[in-house]
């Protein structure tokens, strides 16, 4: 092992504040690897602050001071195998197989950065070893996300005042380098929401004047920044205000557009369709995280609970002394998939979506009706929408205003609608067609496009529940049109 003076100077940021970091053991071999080699390596980023706000941390990121390239990879090599991301980010990333938590570990070596233009991509890096200690903090976004570990003493390194502002609950960039990154307008608001902290008037300031760069960010980096808000937020209402108030709404005009449109106090005493759709949203994170629905599931709950409204700033009006939103669900559709789109959302999401927010009323609508509706009402339900992801998005609209029945949090529709699919056997999926083509054509029909006429009537009929299984469907059509002297 050799001695290297630089690691003194890192010393200067020892803090009195240690964490107990249970990592596995082939973490700490890594680090006590690096260690006997010469080096300083340090936990970095989200685990330290998680650590110390007592969150579980899925992520690991490590940072190596003191030794080169090929040393640092020696050490990586002798755990697992190692991918480089290109020798002048000196980023490497370490899996090893077959452990439960940190199988795949991100280590990086101190770096400059310095933006040469527009995109992520557009960076000037260079690696430095010997980095000091609090220059390599102030590559990093938010103080909070600056502080440093050593695992095997457990002592936290603060070079920037990380930790009195997470004390502070303080979200707050750590320099001028925080405008080279125009994405960090979102992380802003994305852990604002995972957090609930509040973001800096200057750090507020800067986000604002770097509006103009956001434009060029990625569809994909937009996206990774979106899901984080959906799913990871307890309370995404937060990052949707950090967003309004950083200006960053106005990329993405089809939610810009609901600020200030006016709602009936009758049924929306809380405000406006923003503050309607924040506290919607809220509603969805907590079903979310109290279910624990998978990734995908969420998505769709949470993108189904923001654009349920977005029909109404073009269909609200003033009718009769009061306030009416006509048909807002059906227009809200199209604002939808422009939503979606622009945001990076994959494409297997928006068919999911956009049903929730078109059908978004009728669970409400079925109930209110449920003594004069027959089962046919729901089957048809069930094709156009899955049923039960419709009514967790109705509930969040139910929930998410400041009525009397509403704060009261009587849910009466969700049992009674579920039950009712239940009992169709709707639940799941809508209902299969009973009669096939393969059917018809045993008749003796002929093939062509009257089959599919045919077909479309029979389901129409199942749904009515005119007949429900196959025989008695073949016998209905029997009855009513191949006896009926028709040229088929």
């Amino acid at each position: 092992m050799t001695y290297c003076p630089h690691l003194a100077s890192h010393e200067h940021y020892r803090t009195a504040k240690t964490v107990e970091a249970k990592l596995p053991a082939h973490v700490q071999k890594l680090f006590t690897k690096i260690h006997d080699t010469g080096g300083k390596a340090y936990v970095v980023g989200g685990f330290v602050r998680d650590a110390l706000l007592g969150i579980d941390a899925s992520d690991l990121d490590v940072e190596v001071f003191g030794l080169k390239a090929e040393e640092l990879v020696e050490c990586l090599e002798a755990l697992g195998q190692v991918h480089s991301v290109g020798e002048s980010f000196g980023i490497h990333i370490l899996n090893v197989p077959e452990v439960e938590r940190f199988s795949t570990i991100d280590v990086a070596m101190p770096r400059r950065e310095r933006t040469t233009g527009h995109g992520h991509r557009a960076f000037d890096v260079s690696v430095d070893p010997i980095l000091p200690f609090k220059i390599a903090a102030e590559r990093r976004d938010f103080t909070i996300n600056a502080l440093s570990l050593d695992p095997l003493s457990g002592v936290v390194y603060d070079a920037v005042g990380g930790l009195e502002d997470l004390q502070q609950k303080s979200l707050r960039h750590v320099s001028s380098a925080f405008v080279e990154d125009p994405l960090r307008v979102l992380r802003a608001a994305q852990f604002a929401g995972r957090l609930g902290f509040q973001v800096a008037d200057e750090t507020l300031d800067l986000c604002r004047s770097i509006r103009p760069e956001l434009n060029h960010l990625a569809r994909e980096r937009i996206w990774q920044e979106w899901t984080k808000i959906l799913i990871k937020a307890r309370h995404p209402s937060v990052a949707l205000e950090v967003l309004r108030l950083s200006d960053a709404l106005s990329l993405f005009p089809e939610l810009e557009s609901l600020v200030g449109v006016p709602q009936e106090r009758e049924w929306h005493p809380e405000g406006d369709v923003w503050v309607h759709t924040l506290m919607v949203l809220d509603v969805a994170a907590d079903i979310i995280h109290r279910e624990k629905l998978n990734e995908e599931d969420a998505l769709v709950l949470a993108l189904g609970a923001l654009c349920h409204d977005l029909g109404k700033p073009g269909t609200t009006s003033f009718n009769r002394g009061r306030i009416r939103s006509i048909h807002h669900e059906v227009g809200g559709v199209e604002p939808t998939e422009q939503f979606l789109t622009r945001i990076g959302a994959p494409k297997a999401l928006i068919p999911r979506v956009t049903p929730l927010v078109r059908e978004h009323l009728k669970p409400f609508q079925l109930y209110a009706e449920r003594d004069k509706i027959g089962d046919a009402a729901i089957r048809r339900l069930a094709t156009r929408a899955s049923i039960p992801e419709l009514v967790r998005v109705a509930v969040c609209d139910f929930r998410g205003r400041t009525t009397h029945d509403a704060l009261l949090g009587k849910d009466f529709v969700s049992p009674w609608l579920l039950g009712q699919s239940k009992r169709l056997a709707v639940t799941d999926s809508a209902p299969k067609p009973l009669v096939q083509g393969r059917d018809l054509l045993s008749l003796g029909l002929k093939p062509g496009p009257h089959l599919g006429v045919h077909l479309k009537s029979l389901y129409e009929a199942q749904l009515d529940g005119v007949f429900n299984s196959r025989e008695s469907g073949i016998d209905y059509f029997r009855e009513t049109l191949l006896d009926s002297g028709r040229d088929f």
